[in-house]
């Protein structure tokens, strides 16, 4: 567990670069077909928000 937690926030720390970043950089392709820093954000935060809900219907059933 505490491995992700590491994870986890190496990951944040990494998103936090792209502050400021200019709105094209974000919404390019980071690779030819692939997905930009923009969805792939978008795609961590949507599974962090499943995560945290199921966390929580979890721990509501224990």
């Amino acid at each position: 567990m505490k491995k992700t937690i590491k994870q986890y926030e190496e990951l944040m720390d990494q998103c936090k670069t792209y502050r400021g970043l200019d709105e094209k950089v974000l919404i390019t392709s980071v690779t030819k077909g692939g997905w930009s820093i923009r969805e792939i954000i978008g795609h961590i935060y949507g599974w962090d928000q499943y995560n945290l809900q199921h966390s929580r219907i979890m721990m509501i059933k224990m």
